[in-house]
């Protein structure tokens, strides 16, 4: 299913490892290589929403990588079939279509795999497929010396998810990643450009702490935004029944480092204070953690509204404290975390323009 605009597995028959001779769908684990002498495979079920003749502009998996030994990088597969039935029983028969490596993996690290698009489109393009298939995603190595490890659907925290960019002629699906971003404290100038990590909240003393995140986008004047959503890699956060919220900046250029305007953040500040979206956080977020926000829409659109608007601009979202307590807060990798942890990315679905009718009367 779609899980903010990433496709997650859902149930244990949607995802397993398996051997020519057994398989486990039970198991917390994804296990590709060769594991004890065992040459295993992992098998993930996507329920894709994807109609037949859609372009697919890119396609990762986003995943985390648990263990790794022996410098095992699994390639990418597909089942060559239209819908990918339930992993009820062994798959490693399977047939299976193309290949794309994933990319470097370390321990206890998230990623983002190479392009795997072609591929994805080879199914797509297939005849017999159909919005509401079933996408049978494969990672293999099988002449590998060491294994690899991830997790399967039943440790959340730690889920994988199938990321996909298309387009139709009515609709587009795209993912941007960030140009640039930071936090501040309401209390001080101080330039945290730099830093691995961004807060939002509030510090002990009861000071605001806000992240802004810039992305240059290039949706069209006139779209209208259906869904938008923020992706989160996290790295701490336990506080529950609370919510941040999210706004678009009125000031779409890059924010003053080191001045007064550097913890901007304030109503005034956003296009409109009034189009603020809570980001409920209903439960507590593990190291490493994958998270989505609710929908923010709204903001968006706010932003394609404004007349002076054309693509390729900037805008700037602004995470504040919404309703967290005094010495809570939710801290987010930066761009300047490095290799293995996702900035905040912005998952955008929207619908094109509709073209300018001419009618001629004689």
């Amino acid at each position: 299913m779609a899980n903010g605009i990433y496709y997650t597995a859902d149930t244990d028959v949607d995802d397993c490892w398996a051997d020519v001779s057994t398989f486990n769908n039970s198991s917390e684990y994804l296990v590709v290589g060769n594991y004890s002498g065992s040459i295993r495979r992992s098998y993930i079920r996507y329920l894709l929403d994807l109609p037949q003749g859609a372009y697919i502009d890119h396609a990762y998996w986003h995943y985390y990588c648990y263990i790794v030994t022996a410098s095992t990088i699994p390639d990418i597969y597909m089942e060559d079939v239209d819908t990918a039935a339930e992993y009820s029983s062994n798959p490693f028969g399977r047939s299976l279509s193309g290949f794309a490596p994933l990319v470097t993996s370390g321990n206890a690290k998230r990623y983002l795999s190479t392009d795997c698009k072609d591929v994805l489109q080879s199914i797509i393009n297939r005849v017999g497929w159909a919005s509401g298939n079933y996408l049978g995603f494969v990672l293999a190595k099988d002449g590998a010396a060491g294994y690899w490890q991830s997790f399967q659907n039943n440790y959340t925290p730690f889920m994988n998810a199938l990321v996909v960019d298309y387009h139709t002629a009515e609709h587009n699906i795209k993912t941007f990643a960030p140009t640039s971003d930071t936090y501040a404290y309401s209390n001080d100038v101080t330039d945290r450009n730099s830093e691995s990590t961004m807060l939002s909240g509030r510090s002990a003393g009861g000071h605001y702490i806000r992240s802004f995140i810039r992305y240059n986008i290039d949706i069209p004047q006139g779209a209208i935004i259906t869904n938008a959503y923020l992706t989160c890699n996290n790295l701490a956060g336990a506080t529950i029944g609370k919510y941040l919220q999210v706004g678009t900046l009125s000031n779409t250029s890059d924010w003053a480092v080191g001045s007064s305007n550097y913890n901007r953040g304030d109503t005034a500040e956003f296009i409109d204070s009034g189009h603020l979206i809570n980001w409920n956080l209903s439960a507590a977020w593990g190291n490493m953690s994958l998270h989505s926000s609710d929908d923010i829409a709204i903001p968006i659109q706010d932003a394609i509204n404004i007349p002076s608007y054309s693509p390729n601009n900037y805008i700037t979202l602004c995470i504040n404290e919404g309703n967290m307590d005094s010495g809570t807060y939710r801290t987010f990798c930066s761009l300047d975390a490095g290799i293995g942890y996702q900035p905040i990315y912005l998952t955008v679905k929207w619908q094109n323009p509709l073209p300018i009718k001419q009618i001629y009367y004689m």
